[in-house]
């Protein structure tokens, strides 16, 4: 029996080692498919271990064709133990166990981050963060800064200015400057700072269009729209100020603002008829005298007065006449003629005054001057117009003066008065 099973064994060993008819019956086959899986699956291995995603180690190591028959050896299912703690260790890396969507929460998150820091001011036009902001940023941020810096220089201009005026309202408080023009110019603008110009016209058109008798007057519409404190007083002022100048004496329209006594102050033809009648009166006294009896010099005044101020009345009286006709009677010439004509219309009258105060250097660059000298032009065309059509007038006029002159110093009691004599000469 030991023989028996020492032969046994050795053919048990020999069929091992030699494989019988069922090894046989392919025996190339399974030699060349565990050296080619063994070569598949280091070559996985190393795919795997350089960050191979979502490949399937089984797939990729054995193909249905290449399954591992039911003879292989021990070491094909040694093989195949290898593969399963692969794919147990793939399971286990981080790559395969976060999703795809929290990776991209993260990047979102580096680009706001990103996009906050370059934000800033010191960083926001640094190369690197184009990357991190958005298409319209730069043009954003450049159009914040630039509204910054007009605010900025807005503020700058005026904190210069009230330190301007300061300085120069300190130096101008000084007695010895007060005459300077610069100093009366920023005096001035002092006062009038808080009253526009414009605000004071239309004050005073509010106070005048309140005067029941121009309550209808489609001029005052606009003036009666709101009610205002009346600014009568300060109007009267303003003018009775501006016609004490002696470059607007003698006009119309400052009549309204001066008394009878200083208009004839200010007329320099009043000054003069003043004058000439104390001289007169005077030479009469001293010519009076009995030993200035006979004096050549005392003729003009010691001899009765000509009949002169009886022509004056009675041209005076015939200029009346032709200034009654429609076609003359807005003539300005016409107005020392014409008792109680019609007054100027009350929007001219403002018209006027404001262009008048507008024309002066310290507020030609003010806005409420814009409307009044804007009309300084159709003014001067107008002037101008009405320049000729009065010189033309004044020519006819003058002729029919003449005229009537003659025939009145062809009446035989003015025949041998010095005016008609002149003007018969």
């Amino acid at each position: 029996p030991r023989e028996e099973e020492a032969v046994g064994s050795a053919s048990c060993l020999t069929d091992a080692q030699q494989p019988g008819p069922v090894a046989s019956e392919d025996p190339p086959t399974a030699p060349t498919t565990i050296q080619q899986s063994s070569s598949i699956v280091v070559s996985n291995v190393e795919r795997v271990r350089w960050g191979s995603k979502s490949e399937d180690v089984l797939k990729l190591n054995l193909k249905p064709q290449e399954a591992p028959s039911s003879n292989a050896t021990a070491w094909a299912h040694g093989l195949e133990e290898l593969q399963k703690d692969f794919e147990q260790r793939m399971a286990a890396l981080p790559s395969r166990s976060a999703p795809w969507g929290a990776q991209g929460s993260l990047l979102r998150e580096i680009m706001d981050a990103g996009r906050e820091l370059c934000l800033e001011p010191q960083r926001r036009w640094r190369a690197d963060c184009r990357n991190f902001l958005r298409p319209g940023d730069q043009q954003r941020m450049l159009r914040q800064e630039l509204q910054e810096v007009r605010a900025a220089g807005q503020r700058w201009d005026l904190a210069f200015s009230d330190a301007a005026d300061d300085v120069l309202l300190e130096l101008c408080a000084d007695p010895s400057r007060q005459d300077l023009p610069a100093c009366r110019r920023s005096t001035s603008e002092a006062e009038q700072e808080h009253t526009p110009l414009l605000e004071r016209i239309r004050d005073l058109g509010r106070e005048l269009c309140s005067d029941p008798r121009r309550a209808g007057r489609a001029s005052c519409a606009e003036f009666l729209a709101e009610e205002q404190l009346p600014l009568l007083e300060q109007i009267n002022e303003l003018g009775h100020e501006l016609c004490m100048d002696p470059r607007r004496a003698g006009r119309p329209s400052c009549a309204q603002f001066l008394p009878k006594e200083e208009a004839k102050a200010t007329d320099p033809g009043a000054w003069e008829k003043s004058f000439s009648d104390k001289v007169a009166a005077y030479g009469r006294e001293l010519c009076l005298d009995p030993w200035r009896e006979g004096d050549e010099a005392c003729k003009q005044f010691l001899e009765p007065p000509p009949q002169e101020h009886s022509v004056a009345e009675e041209a005076l009286a015939f200029g009346r006449e032709l200034c009654l006709e429609p076609e003359r009677k807005d003539y300005d010439a016409c107005a020392q003629f014409i008792e109680g004509h019609e007054e100027k219309p009350l929007l001219d009258k403002i018209m006027d005054l404001g262009h008048e105060l507008c024309l002066e250097p310290h507020r030609r660059s003010r806005p409420s001057c814009t409307p009044f000298l804007d009309r300084e032009a159709e003014f001067q065309g107008r002037f101008e117009q009405l320049r000729k059509e009065e010189r033309a007038w004044d020519e006819a006029f003058a002729e029919q003066l003449v005229a009537a002159s003659h025939e009145l110093c062809s009446q035989p009691e003015r025949q041998g008065s010095d005016a008609c004599e002149g003007l018969l000469g």
